[in-house]
């Protein structure tokens, strides 16, 4: 099962769909385009609905259409994997995003149950995922080519015994929390680093605590991520740091995923 886990993973890597966990495709002319000015510095706080939709048309390169088959990506981990893919998504009331998505996962360590419902959490939080986002900050420098963004994110999840978890009951979890995003080009914009950080106060079901091995079913949870994007087409990042209200869900191992950008 692991080998072909591993295949599928290597295929995803290298015919992806568009940006996945993190890393964005911001192309500069884009950029200048929605800034609308010859400003060399731009901030836009709560933008109205006008420039959100086309802050999404950016980011998830949807036309300001409903698409199929959006984001994919992958996470491997210390014998742990999982793939991330979007079925679809689209701008909602013309200021959120809605996204609804599926995750496979898989572990081969002694314990199975607790190591995958792990790696579901620092991949998207369950095997089916309804996401709501909204962009309320965003910051363009020119000079330094450097852009920030940050979003509210809603979430709802759900661990569905057939399609695929370790446990045979359903398990699921709300989430309210805020993500930031920013990268820098490297002489160019051809090589960006970048650095994502995402907090989230997590509510979930009695099986969802068990499932990870946890005392409290509510509790906070933030990651940190670092990574690296090249020529707007391909991204590389580390899980480097995760903080939580629960001891055993801090700083475990380091989680390397990857995806095409197009």
């Amino acid at each position: 099962m692991k080998n072909k886990l591993l295949l599928l993973l290597l295929f995803l890597s290298n015919y992806g769909f568009s940006q996945g966990f993190s890393g964005f495709k911001f192309e500069p002319a884009e950029i200048q385009g929605f800034i609308s000015n010859n400003s060399s510095k731009k901030t836009y706080f709560f933008p109205n609905a006008i420039k959100t939709s086309e802050l999404f048309k950016i980011l998830y390169d949807d036309n300001g259409h409903t698409k199929f088959v959006g984001q994919t990506g992958f996470i491997l981990g210390d014998k742990t994997g999982s793939i991330y893919s979007e079925i679809v998504g689209g701008t909602f009331l013309k200021v959120l995003r809605l996204s609804l998505g599926t995750m496979i996962s898989n572990s081969n360590s002694e314990e199975q149950k607790t190591d995958e419902a792990y790696q579901r959490l620092i991949t998207y939080g369950g095997n089916t995922v309804l996401n709501i986002e909204y962009p309320w900050l965003f910051y363009r420098d020119e000079g330094f080519k450097i852009n920030l963004l940050s979003r509210f994110i809603l979430k709802g999840t759900a661990d569905i015994p057939a399609f695929g978890t370790k446990t045979d009951d359903w398990a699921g979890s709300g989430s309210l929390g805020i993500s930031f995003y920013i990268d820098a080009g490297i002489d160019s914009d051809d090589l960006k680093l970048f650095v994502d950080n995402n907090t989230n106060y997590i509510v979930g079901t009695n099986i969802f605590r068990d499932n990870l091995g946890i005392k409290n079913s509510n509790f906070l949870f933030s990651q940190l991520t670092l990574g690296l994007v090249y020529k707007q087409s391909f991204k590389i990042s580390f899980v480097v740091g995760n903080f939580s209200s629960e001891p055993l869900l801090r700083n475990k191992n380091v989680s390397v995923g990857g995806q095409v950008i197009r």
